[in-house]
């Protein structure tokens, strides 16, 4: 495609659905010289609207190792979504989350209702994410 920016013309392309970077090479006719630069964007998901449904739940950074601590960053929903997308052996994992006061509250699979109490009490209506989020799967 050949554009004479001169005029005010617009480049434009369609980005695909998946985020990540892009790199374009332009190149220009400046008085007969040809002249290049290359471009670099990165495509990133829109916000979700108020109302519209929410992607399903996943870690959107860090690992879940096995057999030790990891950090990771869940996009939100119940807990039992959090469950299933960290696929740990169960009972094996707990949970904790950074709470407004800055104390660690802990989640045990398998546990009963009162042990994770505080847990229930900082998610009354699911995870809003992202959160932050250690683990302990062995």
């Amino acid at each position: 495609m050949q554009t004479d920016v001169s005029e005010g013309t617009t480049v434009t392309f369609t980005a695909p659905d998946a985020p990540g970077p892009l790199s374009f090479q332009v190149i220009g006719n400046v008085n007969g010289t040809l002249v290049t630069d290359e471009v670099q964007i990165t495509v990133q998901l829109p916000p979700a609207e108020p109302g519209q449904e929410s992607q399903a739940a996943s870690i959107l950074g860090g690992q879940v190792f096995l057999g030790g601590i990891s950090a990771v960053v869940f996009s939100g929903g119940t807990t039992e979504e959090l469950i299933e997308t960290i696929a740990c052996p169960l009972p094996t994992l707990a949970m904790w989350a950074s709470a407004p006061n800055g104390n660690l509250v802990q989640y045990t699979v398998d546990r009963p209702a009162f042990v994770n109490a505080s847990w229930a009490a900082l998610f009354p209506d699911g995870i809003s994410g992202p959160v932050a989020l250690l683990l302990r799967c062995e």
